[in-house]
């Protein structure tokens, strides 16, 4: 597990999410990462941090 958590903070640490009010992914079930189109189910999940 130790190697999913260096590849998360790989992603996270350039966008700053830690300076961040309110962060938004857009998420989806798209196996095929060369097909920009692709997926059938979406999500947006929020974070939002109280000052």
């Amino acid at each position: 597990m130790g190697g999913q958590w260096q590849e998360l903070d790989a992603f996270l640490a350039p966008l700053q999410v830690a300076k961040r009010q309110l962060v938004l992914f857009a998420l989806n079930n798209n196996t095929d990462s060369t097909a920009a189109n692709g997926g059938s189910h979406w999500q947006q999940p929020a974070g939002c941090v109280a000052a």
